[in-house]
């Protein structure tokens, strides 16, 4: 098998020649004309709906809603009158995938990444997390109506990129969990975005586009609501997770992940060998049976020179290739 057709097989619920990064046969795209929110590289700016962001330098970059701003929505019975929804008729299209598509290798799959701000994301930066939680707890449903409402753009969109993009996967990222939980019951979350959800995924394969959901923290909790709703493939399966039980739970689904984030892979005091027994740990703990990827949302993949000899991304990769049968 080619790195590419490992990757696939792996994505697809299968077993694969051998394990391997993502990064090896896989490629992440992203769309120069999607706004929700600022370009990578900037410091800060808007988002089309309205959100005003602000790169962290306690995040490595990354952004958040900037401080002091006030919400979009100051309460949830009022975003019918304050949200502004985004509208993407005028974009040209071809021309923005025939320039974001460029420098893409066709012998590597294909992972539109640029979905970002999924359907609870998007409604907890318009109306602040807190008023966000009260509304889940007080008026589920008008949190159901925004956040069909919000899928109906989502699903114009993704219409857009199987079109003009035509991505092999094609990934929504919505963080419903952390640390040591979800942000909400699993009784709430199939109330108001299992619903959600499944349209998002049901309009990515309708258009050619195989979906993987991105859901940081502990998301064994909403696991089987995400298999539901229609979810076979999901990472970043960070270790706060028993993946090897998710595994066992869900014999058709596939997951991307399992670095150690945050107390290797992003720590700044982590060293080469560090780097290389965490790919090492990965592959020995989950790689048994197929089904998986090595995969990380780390702060270095977005960066080139994190991909030159003897850095971040190099070494991952190097680590995984040598010891992946």
């Amino acid at each position: 098998m080619t790195q590419k057709e490992n990757v696939q097989v792996a994505l697809d619920a299968g077993i694969p020649e051998h394990t391997t990064v993502f990064w090896t046969g896989g490629q992440l795209m992203i769309s120069s004309v999607l706004g929700n929110m600022p370009i990578l590289g900037m410091k800060e700016g808007y988002d089309w709906w309205g959100v005003h962001w602000t790169a962290c330098k306690e995040a490595g970059g990354a952004f958040a809603p900037t401080v002091g701003r006030p919400p979009i929505i100051s309460d949830i019975e009022s975003w019918r009158e304050q949200v502004k929804f985004p509208d993407i008729s005028g974009i040209d299209w071809e021309a923005a995938a025939a320039r974001d598509t460029a420098h893409l290798d066709p012998d590597k799959v294909t992972n539109f990444y640029g979905l970002a701000n999924g359907i609870f994301e998007r409604i907890h930066f318009l109306m602040g997390f807190e008023e966000t939680m009260i509304a889940l707890a007080t008026e589920p449903e008008e949190v159901v109506v925004l956040a069909d409402a919000i899928t109906d753009v989502y699903v114009q969109i993704i219409e857009k990129i199987g079109q003009y993009y035509k991505p092999d996967y094609f990934t929504m990222l919505d963080d419903y969990c952390h640390q040591h939980g979800s942000f909400m019951s699993p009784t709430t979350f199939d109330q108001v975005f299992a619903p959600a959800l499944k349209r998002i995924r049901d309009a990515a394969e309708s258009n050619g586009m195989k979906f993987i959901l991105h859901c940081c923290g502990r998301e064994e909790v909403l696991l089987d609501n995400f298999y539901n709703a229609g979810v076979r493939r999901i990472e970043p399966c960070q270790p706060m997770n028993d993946l090897c039980a998710m595994k066992e739970r869900h014999p058709d689904m596939a997951f991307m992940g399992g670095l150690d984030l945050q107390k290797v892979i992003d720590n700044p005091d982590a060293t080469e060998e560090d780097l290389r027994k965490e790919v090492r740990r990965c592959i020995d703990t989950y790689a048994d049976g197929g089904r998986y990827v090595v995969f990380g949302v780390t702060l270095a993949m977005h960066d080139p020179s994190a991909y030159a000899p003897g850095q971040k991304m190099h070494i991952l990769i190097d680590e995984a290739m040598k010891y992946r049968k």
